[in-house]
């Protein structure tokens, strides 16, 4: 047995009390992809002009699932999709206006992204993360974001607004914005006995106004999924939120009163993610503790705490850790936490992009992990963020910034909202986040052998895909929240 082996089977015995034979040939080697470097730049702010008066927008609902035991397998809330559009009956109001070629969900998926793409939507995510109105437990999902507001730059006829949106997207133009999401989404659209993933967006425009074919053209490129209604109707309006409840695969996700439709709503668009995968490395219930948790005031709250052992990466840093956890089907977990409770995870990072890691890697380390077991909701209104960089006039009900979008042209258009609303749940038995975005516009330490890594304090987290991609970012503060 070698030394390292020794070492893990002699930590396992001091911390149980149990003597038993412990292989750690049997923990699966989980390397990261190659690392891309990352030119650093700061938040670029860019007074931005006009903006929408009359459109609603919706970005969709996140669901993230990694189920953490392996005598589960994948569960569905709701149906098993096929690679089919989601089935809506038409009317004389309510009509498909588009199809999409959804990539197939089983077999061969993985599109290489270059440095370029990478580069571009981290720092995209890190902006918007940068800009955000921070409470305890906040989560935010940038793979939800990035459609609606690319649809909303592509429809944008405001001179100043395009130069905000440029800023936004790092002056990715538009076509090569639409090859970085079309990736993106087939890179995270399928369904295996590992583990699940669906992407799905929907624009909905009032059946009066509809879409010039140029812009329909676009939407149908960026993979949306577009409908024509009639906003005064209920019955269509109630097809609309199947469409998204169908998408999400729960019934009531959207609910009838998170929509503020008014005669003026010219449109919504959706966007929905969701996520379920097993833990490469399982957990189990018998490891489970109760611990105190280290509260951002000084205070300490008792919690419960899941805690397995792997090989895996972890990046060190002088006064923090980046460590690495693993789901089936190529996906990670990344836990930024500081090496001490004298320190805060925030004010260690500051404005820092932590989503490219620059400090000293470690590969094919042992490392035991202890996180906590949790379930938090938040709501994200990103009017104010969005106008820290340079997009406020988006929301301005006396800018017609929109017109490109509409084959009949209404007199203004101005956005009203766009709020992600999200839920999160680590367990045992998986980890759930669901997420809803949406628009609303109108007219009108030093390391052994193994590293030990307690999240008994803040700290943050990120979701990532097949290439190392930030699909979901969250922080954990409090478990009484």
């Amino acid at each position: 047995m070698s030394k390292l082996k020794q070492k893990v089977q002699q930590d396992f015995i001091e911390k149980t009390g149990v003597t038993f034979s412990f292989d750690t040939t049997k923990l699966e080697s989980n390397p990261l992809p190659a690392k891309k470097p990352f030119n650093r730049k700061r938040l670029l702010l860019i007074v931005p002009s006009a903006i929408v008066v009359s459109l609603v927008l919706v970005v969709g609902a996140v669901t993230l699932s990694a189920l953490l035991t392996t005598n589960e397998s994948v569960r569905l809330t709701r149906k098993k999709y096929s690679a089919e559009e989601i089935v809506v009956i038409e009317s004389n109001t309510f009509k498909r206006l588009n199809t999409i070629n959804y990539p197939l969900l089983t077999g061969s998926r993985y599109v290489a992204m270059n440095e370029n793409e990478i580069t571009h939507y981290n720092e995209f995510a890190n902006k918007i993360y940068q800009a955000l109105d921070f409470k305890e437990n906040t989560t935010f999902a940038p793979v939800n974001l990035y459609p609606l507001l690319s649809a909303l730059a592509m429809g944008t006829s405001s001179a100043e607004l395009e130069t905000s949106f440029a800023a936004l997207f790092g002056n990715l133009n538009e076509s090569n914005r639409t090859t970085l999401y079309q990736k993106i989404f087939k890179n995270n659209y399928y369904h295996n006995e590992l583990g699940s993933s669906f992407l799905h967006n929907g624009a909905f425009v009032n059946h009066e106004v509809g879409f010039k074919e140029d812009y329909l053209n676009k939407l149908t490129a960026h993979m949306f999924e577009a409908f024509s209604l009639d906003y005064t109707s209920e019955q269509d309006i109630r097809k609309m939120m199947t469409w998204i409840n169908d998408a999400m695969q729960e019934e009531d996700f959207l609910k009838r009163g998170d929509l503020d439709i008014t005669p003026n709503t010219l449109l919504y668009l959706f966007s929905t993610f969701l996520f379920s995968n097993q833990w490469t490395n399982k957990y189990y219930e018998n490891a489970n503790t109760n611990a105190p948790f280290l509260l951002k005031d000084g205070n300490k709250t008792n919690t419960k705490f899941m805690t397995h052992t792997y090989f895996g990466t972890y990046f060190d840093y002088p006064n923090y850790v980046s460590v690495y956890d693993y789901y089936t089907n190529e996906n990670y977990v990344q836990y930024l936490v500081p090496k001490t409770h004298n320190d805060n995870i925030y004010d260690l990072l500051g404005n820092t992009n932590f989503l490219f890691e620059t400090g000293e890697e470690h590969n094919l380390q042992t490392i035991e992990l202890t996180a906590p077991i949790f379930t938090t909701k938040s709501i994200i209104d990103f009017e104010n963020p969005l106008t820290k960089l340079g997009l406020g006039d988006m929301f301005d009900a006396e800018q017609d910034s929109f017109r490109d979008m509409f084959l009949n042209e209404p007199l203004t258009t101005y956005v009203d909202s766009v709020i992600q609303k999200n839920e999160i749940s680590f367990n045992v038995d998986g980890t759930t986040i669901k997420s809803l975005a949406f628009a609303g516009a109108k007219s009108a330490a030093p390391f052994g052998d193994t590293l030990e890594v307690h999240l008994d304090q803040p700290f943050i987290y990120v979701i990532r895909d097949i290439n190392n991609i930030p699909l979901f970012i969250g922080q954990y503060d409090n478990p009484n929240k």
